[in-house]
């Protein structure tokens, strides 16, 4: 798992289940790719945020994504600034984490390069980065949080 892309398809069908964030009961680890913030330079701002949550025997997965210049969006004629996706992984015998996070990027538009399903979380940290770095981010940093 090294060097992972990312593309984005601004047509793709994104898909966002509010029911997926559980965050009183089971929030477990957040990936974020952030970069220095325009108004505070001595701060950083999130522009790709994947968080896992882990309430019982299923993983969940939520993304978000914040583009650094407005995305043509081929169908409405508009622009895109910013998408979303969710996902989920239950069973066992891989890395549920990484098959969540697989799929909550894929909701949210992107398509990478390499399926990081069930491969473990350091490819969660790559695919956290090559998103960041398709939304226009290229100096992204990786900043990771166990709850």
């Amino acid at each position: 798992m090294n060097n992972i892309t990312a593309t984005f398809e601004p047509a793709a069908k994104t898909k966002f289940l509010t029911s997926h964030r559980k965050e009183k009961a089971g929030l477990h680890s957040e990936y974020a790719a952030v970069v220095p913030c325009d108004y505070y330079p001595d701060r950083m701002k999130a522009v790709a945020t994947l968080r896992l949550y882990w309430p019982a025997s299923t993983c969940y997965a939520a993304t978000w994504v914040v583009f650094k210049e407005a995305v043509k969006a081929p169908v409405e004629g508009g622009s895109i600034y910013s998408t979303q996706g969710t996902g989920s992984a239950g069973g066992g015998g891989y890395c549920k984490a990484s098959a969540a996070a697989d799929e909550a990027i894929r909701n949210a538009g992107f398509k990478l390069s390499s399926s990081i399903h069930g491969v473990g979380t350091r490819a969660i940290e790559e695919a956290v980065i090559a998103v960041a770095r398709s939304a226009g981010w290229t100096d992204a940093r990786l900043h990771v949080a166990h709850a």
